[in-house]
């Protein structure tokens, strides 16, 4: 029996490393941008310090740039988009502020949409169990990290706010 083609469903924005890729999507058009930032997971907890996520942040505003212009191009031309790296939450936050921001959103939706996706990891979805166990880090230190990371994003987008 021959096999359809897939409908063209829209673009992926996939911010993922190649080391992180398990899965790969074939009904859609991806675009990978590696943005090669930390794995925070490796920074011992002592050296940890919203700090730390906050220049991390700033750093990957500047690193994602073309992901958020070539994402801007798109959303403009009525395509449908789906931004993801390996948590939603890093990469992908960065640029979907950037777009929120760009688009016109008021500061209050800007960290609305970030304290949910944060919000969403503190939930512990199965996915995450995967992944944890690959960086062999407990959940406890995962949630004390995601902790430090929400309050620097949310910094990070009030200092962001012109």
């Amino acid at each position: 029996m021959p096999t359809l083609p897939l409908p063209f469903l829209g673009y992926i924005i996939d911010l993922r490393k190649s080391n992180e890729i398990r899965h790969k999507r074939t009904n859609c058009q991806t675009l990978r941008y590696s943005l090669n930032d930390p794995d925070f997971a490796a920074i011992p907890r002592i050296h940890r310090d919203e700090n730390v996520f906050l220049s991390h942040y700033q750093q990957l505003k500047v690193l994602s740039e073309p992901v958020y212009l070539k994402a801007r191009e798109l959303l403009l031309e009525g395509f449908d988009l789906v931004i993801m790296c390996q948590l939603g939450r890093d990469r992908t936050g960065i640029v979907i502020d950037n777009l929120l921001k760009g688009f016109g959103a008021p500061l209050s939706v800007r960290v609305r949409e970030a304290q949910e996706t944060f919000s969403l990891l503190d939930t512990r979805p199965d996915w995450l169990e995967e992944i944890l166990t690959r960086r062999d880090e407990t959940y406890l230190d995962f949630q004390a990290r995601n902790n430090l990371a929400k309050k620097a994003f949310i910094t990070y987008i009030l200092e962001d706010k012109i």
